[in-house]
């Protein structure tokens, strides 16, 4: 009966130390896992940055183009109504002095 006991015994100290190394086992595989996600998830922070500056430098590229093209219409639209002007100018005053000579004779 002893021999049972000391059996039993034996037998319950091997399952203790059997649990023992698979729960060292599951804490180091769990710290392990931790460590990866840690790792993925930095590596997705630092693509996500990535792309937000090449987004925004995209952006600014675009804006910059678009301005230029506005400034380049704006400078052209100015030249047109200076010419315009400049044109309608001289037949204004054609017309003005015309005006005058006919005040001037009745």
């Amino acid at each position: 009966m002893l021999e049972i006991l000391e059996q039993i015994r034996k037998a319950e100290e091997k399952n203790e130390q059997q649990m023992q190394v698979l729960r060292t086992e599951m804490q180091q595989l769990t710290k392990k896992k931790e460590d990866e996600i840690h790792v993925i998830e930095e590596r997705k922070r630092q693509e996500l940055t990535q792309l937000l500056s090449e987004k925004k430098q995209i952006k600014e590229a675009t804006l910059q183009t678009k301005q230029k093209q506005l400034d380049e219409e704006i400078q052209q639209v100015q030249q047109t109504l200076a010419e315009q002007y400049a044109e309608h100018q001289e037949h204004a005053i054609d017309l003005i002095i015309e005006r005058v000579k006919e005040y001037v004779r009745h």
